[in-house]
């Protein structure tokens, strides 16, 4: 890198004005205004899934699903899994059961 050390002194080289200030507290407030209604989501989805806290804990430790995860499972499912006759009948229902893809002869 010392070789290209002028090109790239000129490369990082600009203006940087009022405008370019204030277009950036302008995305930096936006930036902070979107992170508070996030934080104010994952509460309430919080708040909703307390009930379900031992379905969470249940689901939690499967491999490939977290928190979000479970809290995906048990919105869709409603926590009810009587519905499903079997742990494959729930697997096929959320698609990742265990099938053949073959395409031209080839098996993926």
């Amino acid at each position: 890198m010392r070789l290209k050390h002028d090109a790239l002194v000129e490369a990082l080289t600009g203006s940087f004005n009022d405008h370019h200030s204030f277009l950036c507290a302008i995305i930096l407030c936006r930036i902070d205004e979107l992170s508070a209604v996030i934080e104010e989501v994952t509460a309430r989805i919080d708040t909703e899934l307390a009930p379900f806290a031992d379905t969470v804990a249940y689901l939690a430790p499967i491999p490939g699903i977290d928190r979000k995860g479970a809290a995906v499972i048990i919105a869709e499912t409603g926590g009810d899994m009587t519905r499903f006759r079997t742990a494959g009948h729930l697997a096929s229902w959320v698609g990742v059961c265990p099938g053949s893809h073959e395409s031209g002869g080839i098996k993926k």
